[in-house]
């Protein structure tokens, strides 16, 4: 039954980073990529769709203060004008036959560049095999948003090492710690216990089936993690949701809540960045109340979603790791079944009859 194969998959994360990290080490990954693309500039480019656009976005966040440079994912075909042949680029397609990719793998070659490759096969990884491009194969047979654990093992490491130091050890590290705390919460959610109050994946998800939700981050860096909570709940529960983006949100999307004839606020509770000023913590949390306030009194239900307890990194997975189990949930709760995406493989089917109609 797909809803039983899709919990599995859920319950998998813990599985997928560890393992994931054991078959990077075992590559010589991310170590690689230096090898094979020597030098590089601090900005990175990323390419990829969906789910695996997600493992990218989510790993930037969890890095965004160890980065020495900007990075750019891009989910559009069209590669951007800044990247030349000596820019640090990665491509990222589970399926490794998503068109966009591809057409941003041609775009590259035309410049020059060379970029590492994260996909289970396909024409991606043989492309990267014959140009000699540094790539990782991580295991087939899962959807694209049920690989999230494999692919983010591979992509956390190689945007760590985009500087050209053995930074990525240590993040390479955060992600083992990570993941046997999700492994843990995992066994309690087994047998429907709860172990920190506000984590109880049966509530959250009687509370948001069927219903309009919005959800909130309090940081800008943290949006790819509400944009997770999004994605899941639209692919697996077939539900639109809508993601808050603060605190720009506090400066024009609020004015509009109290007629949205009600709805439920999920707040995400993230761990700090490093080195935030104190005056610009304290402004943000004077804001973000006052943003949960307006949503009280405009007749919506607030959720606020504490993250596991532990560093950054084991933090933030820990909220991506609630999210999926909460959309199996919803999903179940409507009598929906989570796997099958049959309007996005309408799309895909249409695109391609277009592109190569001998086909």
């Amino acid at each position: 039954m797909s809803l039983e194969r899709m919990r599995d998959w859920v319950f998998e994360l813990p599985d997928q980073i560890r393992i994931g990290l054991e078959r990077a080490e075992a590559r010589g990954w991310p170590a690689s990529i230096r090898e094979a693309i020597p030098g590089g500039s601090a900005a990175v480019f990323v390419g990829g769709m969906g789910g695996s656009a997600v493992s990218a976005r989510l790993s930037r966040a969890l890095l965004i203060d160890a980065l020495s440079g900007p990075v750019e994912i891009g989910s559009d075909p069209h590669l951007p004008g800044w990247v030349e042949a000596d820019s640090s680029v990665g491509l990222i397609s589970y399926s490794g036959e998503t068109w966009e990719v591809l057409a941003l793998w041609e775009q590259l070659r035309e410049r020059g560049a060379l970029p590492w490759v994260v996909s289970c096969g396909g024409e991606l990884a043989e492309r990267a095999r014959s140009a000699g491009a540094p790539y990782v194969l991580v295991p087939q047979g899962y959807a694209p948003r049920a690989a999230f654990g494999w692919l983010l093992s591979s992509v956390a490491l190689a945007l760590a090492a985009s500087d050209g130091t053995d930074a990525w050890r240590g993040v390479a590290s955060e992600l083992a710690t990570a993941a046997d705390a999700l492994a843990a919460e995992r066994e309690l959610w087994r047998a429907d216990e709860v172990g920190r109050p506000g984590r109880d994946p049966n509530t959250l998800a009687a509370a948001l089936a069927g219903r309009r939700v919005l959800v909130l981050v309090s940081r800008e860096s943290d949006l790819a993690l509400a944009y997770r909570w999004k994605n899941q709940f639209e692919e697996n529960a077939k539900q639109v949701t809508q993601v808050v983006a603060f605190p720009e949100a506090a400066h024009n999307e609020i004015e509009g809540w109290a007629r949205l004839g009600g709805g439920e606020v999920v707040y995400l509770e993230t761990p700090p960045r490093t080195s935030e000023p104190d005056r610009v913590a304290r402004g943000r949390d004077a804001a973000l109340e006052a943003v949960l306030a307006v949503a009280g009194a405009a007749g919506l239900g607030v959720h606020r979603v504490p993250a596991a307890e532990g560093a950054r990194t084991t933090g933030f997975l820990s909220q991506v790791f609630l999210a999926d189990f909460v959309s199996i949930r919803m999903a179940e709760l409507r009598g929906i079944d989570p796997e099958p995406v049959d309007v996005l493989g309408s799309i895909k089917d249409a695109v391609r009859r277009h592109l190569d109609p001998g086909a």
